[in-house]
């Protein structure tokens, strides 16, 4: 559901049964036990979100029934942020589906009914922001699903109740919805996705209404959408992972596979689940998307847990095999390449015959 690199090189990767450190070779798993001692585990095992506070080194995770915890990776205890309904200054909610800490090290949780939250990791504090239906400048909603910052210091917040920018000094919001009679206005008001890109434009992802790309300049979105008769068009009208990796290509997960977006024609190349390939994706349902220090991009899925993709693999373009009559490599198995003395690049293929690539042309 989540992943994050810490500052040692440990991925961790949170799952629907636990917390998981990754060391490269193995991978050491935090659950919830009941016969534990208090501070010894995770206040529940259904983890939606990790992230590295950048001060203290600590984890903060968001679980689904245990409240935020704090993990000291220096002493191995767990200390959990709950709700109390005896006291205001608790968490909202321990029903959180995804945090951010912003720069000043304040911790900002997105629960799944009760609005946000925002936590001081050195006083313990909590304050809450609601949705109140007589104040246009409160959130969209209360239910919330996602949570970015950008470049400026402030916070993006994904509801059911649309797209909404919070200047956190204050709280106040300006949410961006969805107008059926605007076609620059927001795909869908039910957000799963939030991604700032390197040129400051803002990606949405919405249940069932595909892509948006907010103009911060002018305040109007552009749509990609799913077109069943189109195969460059996004592959399913639900995203949940949106990411630009170092090479600033965009990558998109979906309910039915990875998309790459080419900028300058808007259309996408398909990444999904082929049973014939054991290097295709090993499910379609993507639900998160990283890029680790080293550049390797990992995509984490609902049923076939971790992918892994190494864009070294494409030094010179990325030449995939043919599809609908275009052109392609005939196999996806390519067993040797070479470069000749007018630059052209040879590609052997297992099966598919041999092929030459124009790296001009490409």
């Amino acid at each position: 559901l989540s992943m994050t690199q810490d500052s040692e090189g440990f991925l961790w990767i949170a799952t629907e049964d636990g917390l998981n450190r990754f060391d490269g070779h193995s991978f050491v798993s935090f659950r919830h036990r009941r016969d534990a001692k208090p501070g010894k585990v995770l206040s529940n095992s259904y983890v939606f979100a990790v992230e590295q506070h950048p001060a203290s080194g600590d984890l903060w995770i968001a679980t689904d029934g245990g409240g935020v915890v704090r993990y000291s990776t220096r002493s191995g205890i767990f200390r959990a942020f709950r709700h109390d309904p005896n006291n205001a200054g608790t968490l909202a909610s321990d029903h959180v589906r995804d945090l951010y800490i912003d720069a000043r090290g304040i911790v900002w949780a997105a629960t799944r009914d009760q609005g946000l939250d925002r936590i001081d990791p050195t006083s313990g504090a909590v304050a809450h922001f609601r949705h109140d239906a007589g104040d246009p400048q409160s959130i969209g909603s209360d239910e919330l699903f996602a949570i970015a910052g950008d470049a400026s210091g402030a916070l993006w917040i994904g509801t059911n109740g649309g797209l909404s920018r919070v200047v956190p000094q204050t709280g106040r919001a300006e949410t961006y919805t969805h107008n059926p009679q605007d076609p620059r206005s927001l795909a869908g008001n039910r957000v799963r996705a939030i991604h700032e890109d390197s040129s400051g434009s803002i990606w949405v992802g919405s249940e069932r209404a595909g892509l948006s790309r907010l103009d911060r300049g002018t305040g109007s979105f552009e749509r990609f959408l799913h077109d069943p008769a189109d195969s460059t068009s996004l592959s399913h009208a639900t995203v949940r992972a949106i990411l630009e990796d170092s090479g600033r290509r965009l990558w998109v997960g979906t309910s039915r596979g990875l998309n790459l977006l080419d900028r300058d024609a808007g259309t996408f190349t398909r990444y999904q689940r082929d049973p014939a390939d054991p290097f295709s994706l090993t499910d379609d349902h993507v639900y998160s998307l990283y890029q680790d220090a080293g550049d390797v991009l990992w995509v984490g899925t609902r049923a076939g847990g971790l992918n892994k993709w190494n864009p070294r693999s494409w030094s010179f373009g990325h030449v995939g095999p043919a599809t609908d009559g275009q052109e392609g490599l005939r196999s996806p198995m390519v067993t040797s390449f070479a470069e000749d003395n007018l630059g052209r690049v040879w590609i052997g293929t297992l099966g598919g015959g041999l092929h030459r690539v124009d790296r001009v042309a490409c």
